[in-house]
């Protein structure tokens, strides 16, 4: 099915919302260096689950995986996952691959 432009800018702006409470809840700022822009803060799966995570919910992203961490770290699940920036996200991906 087509999505018209309105029902992708709505899609966007709910993701945005959810992605800026999850990353606000989770400290809002990177968890290895002092970058604090939103813009480029990620939210990472500590235990490298995160495949696993999006396998489960059935999704390879976006709201619905933004929708569930939301609703983890309001039961109280908040240690499985950081936040990180664009950068140190790379690096913690690429240090787990080298090892």
């Amino acid at each position: 099915m087509k999505t018209t432009k309105y029902q992708r800018g709505y899609g966007l702006g709910n993701y945005r919302g959810l992605r800026f409470a999850v990353l606000t809840m989770l400290g809002g700022k990177c968890a290895r260096c002092p970058q604090r822009n939103l813009r480029v803060l990620q939210v990472d799966h500590v235990k490298e689950d995160g495949k696993r995570h999006r396998d489960q919910l059935k999704t390879k992203g976006g709201i619905t995986l933004m929708t569930a961490v939301l609703q983890e770290i309001a039961k109280g699940h908040s240690a499985r996952f950081q936040v990180l920036c664009a950068n140190c996200h790379m690096i913690k991906s690429q240090e787990r691959y080298a090892a």
